[in-house]
């Protein structure tokens, strides 16, 4: 694997984890600003009701596909480490 390449691959999985802890930020601002954030509260912030579950569902999932992007990103400087003591 050529150095740029790691260095473009590693650049998508910092991006990628900042955007997925980014996400829940992105949707109390589109919250605040009269919108419905995206599905979360279809009537907008004052009649919200959404279920107990669905909140957890959703934390559940961006930590899921946070721990992932780790997990990738981790690899990718395993790999530059194996990459360079040869």
């Amino acid at each position: 694997m050529r150095p740029s390449s790691t260095r473009v691959l590693t650049a998508i999985a910092v991006l990628g984890v900042l955007l997925v802890a980014a996400f829940p930020l992105y949707i109390l601002l589109d919250l605040t600003s009269r919108g419905d954030g995206f599905g979360v509260c279809p009537n907008g912030l004052a009649g919200c009701q959404t279920p107990l579950l669905s909140s957890f569902q959703l934390a559940a999932t961006l930590v899921v596909a946070i721990m992932l992007l780790l997990g990738f990103l981790r690899f990718v400087v395993w790999m530059v480490e194996r990459m360079e003591r040869r």
